[in-house]
């Protein structure tokens, strides 16, 4: 998970972790990847009654 301010561009940690990574993957992937993984985690949830 990324903070908040990653997605408004106040910080840009994804960059980092990608540089870090030695190639392993790309900022934009990170972000596209973990947008997904909420969505699908949000559709998972029991619904409240």
């Amino acid at each position: 998970m990324l903070p908040r301010t990653e997605y408004t561009g106040e910080t840009d940690y994804a960059s980092k972790l990608a540089e870090e990574s030695g190639g392993a993957f790309e900022a934009d992937w990170l972000k596209s990847e973990i947008i997904r993984d909420n969505k699908q985690s949000r559709e998972e949830e029991p619904k409240a009654a």
